[in-house]
């Protein structure tokens, strides 16, 4: 098997202590049947056809298991179980009467926890956040673009080195140069 599927941290970090071994099994499965799919320009699959036979095989679980890690997994917003017509089933009782394809996707509440991560990252890596402006993260990441915010008092603070640029490796450069002159 080659490639991989993104795993959001706060399924480990947050959910993974409060599910059982058979509901933590479950939701990777739908996480691995849905986020872990992507077509050429990235976009991840929705939702998934996935047989109760197939939640068996790959979780190593039996049907009654399985049966009660998707309705305790339903209930808690963590997934969703759609028909074929795309309505949801929230009871045990309405999945079991659909002869047809069942599919399934992440719920709600992991939507919402995968989302808000999601940002939180972005604004992270666009250096937004209050980590991001203290004088410290400036000087490790160096001067930024003028949308990013202004840091040129930070900058020019004198208790803090400028950051390494071009002319820096230059000048360096140039000074290595005189001392192999020396040799």
């Amino acid at each position: 098997m080659s490639g991989h599927t993104p795993i959001p941290n706060i399924l480990i970090d947050q959910y993974m202590p409060r599910l059982r071994d058979t509901e933590w099994r479950i939701l990777l499965v739908v996480v691995r049947q849905t986020l872990g799919w992507a077509d050429k320009h990235g976009n991840r699959k929705e939702l998934d056809w996935i047989s109760h036979v197939q939640f068996q095989v790959k979780t190593g679980r039996g049907g009654d298991a399985v049966s009660n890690a998707i309705d305790y997994l339903v209930r808690q917003g963590f997934i969703e179980v759609l028909d074929g017509k795309r309505r949801f089933l929230p009871t045990k009782a309405s999945r079991k009467s659909r002869f047809a394809r069942l599919y399934y996707r992440v719920g709600p509440v992991l939507q919402e926890a995968i989302d808000k991560s999601t940002r939180a990252a972005r604004l992270d890596q666009v250096g937004t956040t209050k980590d991001s402006l203290n004088k410290r993260n400036v000087y490790k990441r160096g001067t930024r673009k003028a949308s990013q915010g202004d840091f040129s008092k930070a900058l020019a603070d004198p208790l803090y080195p400028k950051p390494y640029t071009h002319a820096t490796h230059r000048l360096d450069r140039a000074r290595l140069s005189d001392f192999e002159d020396l040799e």
